[in-house]
């Protein structure tokens, strides 16, 4: 049936959403901490958690393009198909996106921060005369 397989990929959908607004909750702790293997394998998880998203959504839009609902929205569907749990979907759907928008833009903020933070210690390093590309050694 059409409106199971739907909801069945829409729930997974909804599911990484979840674990996706975890990451970015975490991000700024990441970002902050200047430790690149850190931010490396954040970047790495995220990455592929949004890859799944990507392959889900492109489930999506087949079934969808199947039944001649391409270009809908979910809310559109739910109305036409008459199913409340697919307009509850839709409202779940609609309030992760809010909140992955919102830490987006904060995590960005965070992120510039940061490039400022790394971008004055290089300055000043130069000014100090040191060339932040050599190796710096500690001798006893």
């Amino acid at each position: 049936m059409r409106v199971k397989e739907l909801v069945s990929i829409l729930e997974e959908e909804l599911s990484l959403f979840d674990t996706l607004i975890e990451l970015m909750t975490v991000e700024g702790e990441v970002v902050g901490s200047l430790d690149v293997e850190r931010i490396d394998d954040h970047l790495r998880k995220k990455t592929e958690l949004i890859e799944r998203i990507r392959a889900l959504d492109a489930r999506r839009e087949e079934i969808l393009s199947r039944e001649g609902c391409s270009g809908k929205s979910l809310r559109e569907i739910a109305r036409q198909w008459g199913d409340d749990e697919l307009s509850r979907i839709a409202r779940e759907f609609r309030e992760k996106i809010e909140r992955v928008t919102e830490l987006n833009r904060i995590n960005s903020l965070l992120i510039e921060k940061s490039l400022l933070y790394v971008s004055s210690s290089f300055r000043f390093l130069r000014d100090l005369g040191v060339n932040p590309k050599a190796r710096v050694s500690v001798e006893a």
